[in-house]
């Protein structure tokens, strides 16, 4: 006979004792022939093999897995990696019939090689299944630069103030800053910074962060220097005569 991979098992309990008895008319008892789930005299305690192989691959930031076999026999999926224990599916386990698992919210470290895999955990005497490894190195998420100023527009001289503390990462911290303003003066570090424009002109002001990662961004405004106002002088020669 030909191994059944747990459909024997499956359909026994499903076809007789399933239909003709429940909670409120219990079998005492059952004795199950399985030949074609198992070879003859072998137990049933390590399980019946589901026969099933469970291909995993990457998709993005996606988790997703192949099912070759009956997946009847599965009662749910998991998946993990060996640095982290339990496994990364903390919002609970994926029925079978779900063939992917979203990998952005677990925290894994950008550019960090793990290996991951899926288990397939079998209906009750039913053995569990393990997939090969499937590498996943995590990619930086974008790092938000905000660039916050003073003052954006007056007269020369003009005075402002420029910061970077309100930048984020979702991948960590932000570990550096800088703050051009523009007007060929030097790069100073964040994430705050001082500078007096003393000529009048459009100047664009740029914002760069790192973060704990390496993943970087930018951001930039514009400042206008108005010319100072000039200032009326009036002088008289020779001096006028006094009054007689």
């Amino acid at each position: 006979m030909n191994q059944h991979c747990g459909q024997t098992w499956l359909d026994t309990f499903a076809g007789v004792a399933g239909a003709g008895y429940s909670a409120s008319n219990q079998l005492q008892a059952i004795q199950i022939v399985t030949w074609n789930d198992y070879e003859e005299g072998t137990e049933i305690e390590t399980g019946i093999s589901n026969c099933i192989t469970i291909s995993p691959s990457i998709n993005g930031t996606s988790l997703q897995w192949a099912i070759t076999g009956n997946e009847n026999a599965v009662d749910h999926l998991r998946g993990f990696h060996l640095t982290r224990w339990p496994a990364i599916d903390e919002s609970g386990p994926r029925r079978s019939g779900t063939h992917t698992l979203g990998l952005s919210t677990y925290g894994l470290v950008p550019n960090t090689t793990y290996q991951l895999f899926v288990e397939a955990i079998g209906v009750p005497s039913v053995q569990n299944q393990m997939s090969a490894p499937v590498g996943y190195v995590p990619q930086p998420q974008p790092v938000n630069a905000v660039l916050t100023l003073s003052v954006t527009s007056g007269t020369a001289p003009l005075s402002i103030s420029a910061s970077t503390a309100n930048s984020s990462s979702p991948n960590g911290t932000i570990a550096s800053s800088t703050i051009n303003f523009g007007d060929g003066s030097a790069t100073v570090a964040g994430p705050n910074a001082s500078h007096t424009y003393n000529s009048p002109g459009t100047f664009t002001v740029t914002a760069g962060v790192t973060d704990s990662v390496g993943a970087t961004a930018s951001a930039t405004q514009k400042v206008t220097v108005s010319p100072a106002a000039p200032k009326a002088t009036l002088s008289v020669s020779p001096p006028a005569a006094l009054l007689r």
